[in-house]
């Protein structure tokens, strides 16, 4: 999908944190970027050294960085037949460490050699970028929208969660709960309902002191059995659970599953993801000209998708001429915008009309 001659970087937080997977990722021909997790010796503050950067986007950000190799030991993984079987190794990456100003070091891991430290920092910290815009694009895009009524038949090898795992484990945390009131009552820490095995030696003292009884008295077992049983429960759902495949194949969970048709969904996703980067260039271009613009440019920029106008031909120049905003100061910075997009000369495609966008009775020239 990403052609021949072009890579892609893996890029994850620290729940994907295994030197052996980063290993299987490298070697299949991809990069990974994602933070360091467990102990590790943290940089010296002396190490450190402030970076600008300015990324794509124009924005400009500063970093506090350090950066040396570090070495990852690589577990042997397990092998399946005779020619699969590997040994323990070594791994070893690029280790960029960003420290904030309260001093706090966060590691970053990367085996890209071809990005600045500062550009891996920037990359690492900007990945919420994917889940800004599938939750944006929930609320605004239609997202989750049914694009197409056509299905095909879902892949009925294709692991899946097993059901009944989830009920054998469920099982042994009501079995661990169990346990756990037996336990406390053989320290009498519950009510009275469920006296312990303290409370039922102590009554036994009392009946032994009583006359007639010859100095003796039974111990009501109840409270050890109750625990004894519970843990035999817990044991045997345990068991159970082990037992129990955490995945099985779709055609034995679910028999005959269908999805939705792929292509056209592909198709509809890649229009919304294009529209979203469209907003978004155009929401970062008009923040300098609206006092409100870093909290709601996007706001702004949705009515300006909505507004009427007007499309006129005057030689090789096409103009669109919106109509006024809802408010004086949002038809202001629209009409800074339509400056901006004009002085960019930019051609209508597929002819030779340059396009020259203004908004109705605002000037039309910076």
């Amino acid at each position: 999908m990403i052609g021949p001659h072009r890579r892609c970087t893996v890029v994850f937080d620290r729940g994907g944190y295994s030197p052996g997977v980063f290993t299987e990722i490298i070697t299949a021909g991809f990069d990974v970027l994602t933070y360091f997790k467990g102990t590790w010796a943290r940089t010296m503050p002396t190490q450190f050294a402030p970076v600008d950067f300015t990324a794509p986007d124009g924005t400009a950000h500063t970093y506090d960085l350090a950066e040396r190799p570090i070495d990852l030991p690589v577990p042997a993984r397990p092998a399946t037949t005779a020619s699969d079987a590997s040994k323990a190794s070594t791994l070893t990456l690029r280790l960029v460490v960003r420290r904030s100003p309260d001093g706090h070091q966060t590691p970053i891991l990367t085996n890209r050699t071809d990005l600045s430290a500062p550009e891996i920092a920037y990359r690492m910290g900007t990945r919420w970028r994917q889940e800004n815009y599938f939750k944006y694009a929930r609320e605004h895009f239609a997202a989750g929208a049914l694009d197409s009524y056509g299905d095909q038949p879902d892949d009925p090898d294709r692991l899946v969660p097993n059901p009944a795992k989830a009920r054998a484990l469920a099982q042994v945390g009501a079995a661990r709960g169990t346990v756990d009131d037996a336990e406390a009552g053989i320290c009498g820490t519950v009510d009275d309902a469920e006296a312990g095995i303290c409370d039922a030696i102590e009554d036994a003292g009392v009946r032994a002191r009583k006359p007639g009884s010859g100095g003796t008295a039974t111990v009501d077992p109840a409270a050890a059995t109750a625990l004894s049983a519970a843990e035999d429960d817990l044991d045997t759902a345990k068991a159970a659970s082990r037992a129990t495949p955490s995945h099985l194949p779709l055609g034995q969970v679910r028999p005959g599953s269908r999805l939705l048709e792929t292509e056209r969904k592909l198709l509809t996703h890649a229009i919304r993801m294009s529209a979203y980067n469209t907003e978004s260039a155009l929401a970062r271009l008009i923040r300098p000209h609206y006092s409100r613009g870093q909290d709601e440019a996007r706001a702004l920029m949705r009515e300006a998708f909505t507004l009427p106008g007007d499309l006129e031909i005057t030689g090789s120049t096409l103009h669109v001429r919106l109509d006024p905003a809802s408010a004086p100061r949002r038809s202001r910075a629209l009409a800074a915008l339509c400056v901006e997009l004009t002085d960019t000369q930019t051609r209508y495609p597929g002819t030779d009309l340059t396009l020259a966008y203004s908004i109705k009775g605002h000037p039309t020239t910076a």
